[in-house]
């Protein structure tokens, strides 16, 4: 999740990427995984808790993502760029 805010972040606010990407996972287009991983920094011999959990957000496709979208999203034009005519 933070690679995805990092990236738009000069062109989207950050509330309105997690709302889009909020959407898509309510349409079922895209799966939200969190998984805890123990941290590879080093402790020191004098800190209390030697293990600490970070959480990673994962944001996948779901097989048939693409094609939820298209349906729901049919009634939009695409840039001409991503279209195969040439005119």
């Amino acid at each position: 999740m933070k690679d995805v805010l990092s990236t738009y972040e000069f062109a989207v606010q950050p509330i309105a990427i997690r709302e889009i990407i909020g959407l898509l996972e309510h349409l079922k287009c895209v799966q939200i995984i969190k998984k805890a991983f123990t941290s590879t920094k080093m402790s020191s011999p004098f800190s209390e808790s030697p293990e600490t959990k970070e959480i990673v957000t994962y944001i996948n496709p779901t097989v048939d993502g693409l094609e939820k979208f298209s349906k729901i999203f049919h009634h939009i034009d695409l840039m001409p760029m991503m279209t195969a005519k040439n005119n």
